[in-house]
């Protein structure tokens, strides 16, 4: 089941939504619906709050990137904040995070807003690069200084 929870401020023109539960297929009009009815208040900034959600698919993805492009046509910006394990790796492996502004946290998005309306600086996810070498460190040495030597490679994106 999705909930998706929404909050406004209209003079700061900034919206909040946090769906909570999965995103897939089969509820993916409610949230195609909330975004829709979000954009057009026309706000400044979208907050998408990924924390309360165990699970999203491609087609959630694909939900948030057209909603980040209108919403940039109509002179806005969306960024993502928090999520689990799970969906912070989604959005990295998607290269979501490179398109739209990331904070680890709800406040870390919210906490900074310039006059220019420009949104803060995102933090950065490891690339798959740099989880792989530190997965490579971690496995040498959990392993210890023993011969056999495990490799790990690094997940592909695919464009």
């Amino acid at each position: 089941m999705l909930e998706i929870r929404q909050e406004h401020d209209a003079e700061m023109g900034v919206e909040v939504i946090a769906p909570q539960g999965e995103i897939d297929i089969s509820n993916l009009p409610i949230l195609d619906q909330v975004l829709a009815d979000v954009l057009e208040r026309r706000p400044r900034r979208l907050v998408v709050d990924l924390t309360g959600l165990a699970y999203v698919d491609s087609g959630g993805v694909s939900s948030l990137l057209r909603a980040g492009q209108r919403l940039s046509r109509q002179g806005g910006q969306l960024s993502l904040a928090g999520g689990s394990r799970f969906v912070r790796r989604l959005v990295q492996m998607t290269g979501i995070n490179s398109i739209f502004p990331y904070y680890e946290t709800l406040t870390a998005a919210l906490g900074w807003v310039p006059a220019s309306g420009a949104p803060a600086p995102a933090e950065s996810l490891p690339s798959p690069a740099e989880e792989s070498e530190a997965g490579r460190e971690r496995l040498h040495s959990e392993r210890g200084s023993g011969s056999s030597e495990a490799t790990l490679s690094a997940p592909r994106r695919t464009n």
